[in-house]
Formats: structure tokens, C-alpha cells, sequence
């Protein structure tokens, strides 16, 4: 994933939606860069998830422009998502052109219509339900995703060293690493 505007800002989107598709973390690096912002932090991380999936999470300066994307690579092909959410495409695997028995992806990818707009309209429906009958708001997924961010700012704290993370996080555990 590529962001701006700070891991606890922009970053933070990535890494619960990277949770909500590849479950628990292994293990956490991180490294500062480019510090643009002084109220929030700018890290660029690998994430080692127990599925087996490796992510990176790289940030760019905010000064220049607006950035928020992920691009997932796998056997199948290629997603990509850009614009903040608003534009998703999807490239297909079909046979190179250049390699007889080699496969490549798609040059002219097929456009996914985004619901980006659609989650908000969740969040507010929760708060309203907390607001009218006092129903708990409750997103396990956004608890481990803090967590993980601030096991990014410990790893970068010790000049990137390895963050193991344990099944189960509390604060502690995270910064005992």
C-alpha cells in the first residue's frame, strides 16, 4: 500500500483493510521516512501475515499531492485500488505475447465499481444505534489495527528491528515485542 497524511491518518485504512482479507500478523517491521508532518509519523513497513502473505506499506510526501493506494499481485492476476477507494480495477491473466507458455497480465484491465461511499454510511448507522439505544459500537479489526501501527512505531523506534506479534494484543505485548 502507498499513502500520505501519516500512518495513524492515511496508513491506518490500509492496514484494517489488509486484516479484514489476510487475518493475524506474524510479525512487523518498520522504518521512519520522509517526515513531513509533524502531528503524525510517516513509516514504511513489511507485514508478515500467518496466511503467508508478505505486504509493504510505503509512504510519499503529502505536500505534493493526495495518495492512497493498494495493488494486490497473486495467481490470478492484479487488483488495483486508487483514488482513495474510488477507482478499482482488475487485471486477468491471459497468455504472453512475447513468451510461448508464459502467462501475463491483462493490458486493458475490467473497471470493479467502488462502494467506498457505502462504508460511512455503516459507521453512522452504528453511531446512531449507540446514540438512540445504546448499542456497544465494537470493531475488533480497528483495535488490532492500532495495535499494529504502534508495533510499526516501536519496530521503527529500534531502527527497524522485528516485531513479533501475538495472537492476542494488548499494548503490552506489542511493546514488549
Amino acid at each position: 500500500g502507498i499513502y500520505g497524511n501519516g500512518l495513524f491518518n492515511n496508513a491506518s485504512h490500509i492496514v484494517h483493510y489488509w486484516l479484514k482479507l489476510f487475518g493475524a500478523v506474524e510479525w512487523i517491521e518498520g522504518q521512519y521516512l520522509n517526515q513531513d508532518r509533524p502531528e503524525d509519523t510517516n513509516i514504511r513497513a513489511t507485514v508478515r501475515f500467518r496466511c503467508g502473505v508478505t505486504a509493504s506499506l510505503e509512504p510519499v510526501s503529502f505536500q505534493h499531492y493526495r495518495l492512497l493506494e493498494m495493488d494486490f499481485i497473486g495467481t490470478q492476476g492484479r487488483i488495483q485500488i486508487t483514488q482513495e477507494g474510488l477507482n478499482i480495477q482488475r487485471y486477468a491473466l491471459s497468455e504472453n505475447s512475447a513468451v510461448t507458455g508464459s502467462m501475463q497480465l491483462n493490458e486493458c484491465p475490467e473497471n470493479i465499481p467502488s462502494t467506498v461511499g457505502e462504508g460511512l454510511d455503516r459507521v453512522y448507522d452504528q453511531l446512531f444505534d449507540y446514540l438512540d439505544v445504546g448499542k456497544p459500537v465494537h470493531d475488533e479489526d480497528a483495535v488490532e489495527t492500532l495495535n499494529l501501527l504502534e508495533a510499526m512505531r516501536v519496530s521503527a523506534n529500534r531502527d527497524g528491528k522485528r516485531i513479533g506479534m501475538a495472537l492476542s494484543l494488548d499494548k503490552e505485548e506489542v511493546i514488549a515485542g
